[in-house]
């Protein structure tokens, strides 16, 4: 897994086969960061988190992508996104087992209004997220 990014663009490499492109300028979402890597989590033979984020009117465009890599080498991705405000400020909490990895949000401040976001967690298992509250 091969991650570059700087201030205006990213992209995320697999096995030498672009995966994601993102660009500020014409899609306001550049990847970020390589969040997370789990290792094993079933059905995948690894699966990487990644943290996103761009340029949104009232979120800030915050999200995440699980990527799931099988052990042919194929993988499936599977997006997450939530409208918070910086994860510096708030961080979430991250936790993982051999069949699904949690993510959960605390309440926050919206970055550009008056106003609470409620709490949220996802849930990542069998190749799929869900907001289970």
């Amino acid at each position: 897994m091969e991650i570059y990014a700087d201030q205006l663009s990213g992209e995320v490499r697999f096995n030498d086969q672009v995966l994601f492109h993102g660009d500020a300028q014409s899609t306001g979402i550049p990847w970020r960061s390589l969040s997370r890597y789990f290792g094993p989590v079933a059905p995948f033979e690894q699966v990487y988190l990644l943290r996103w984020d761009g340029q949104g009117n009232g979120c800030e465009g915050y999200g995440f992508t699980f990527l799931g890599i099988n052990a042919d080498g194929t993988f499936e991705q599977a997006d997450m996104r939530y409208c918070g405000g910086s994860e510096d400020v708030l961080p979430v909490v991250i936790s993982a087992s051999a069949t699904e990895v949690s993510i959960n949000i605390p309440r926050r401040p919206f970055p550009h209004r008056d106003g609470f976001s409620a709490a949220e967690t996802w849930v990542y298992r069998n190749r799929v997220v869900k907001r289970t509250r």
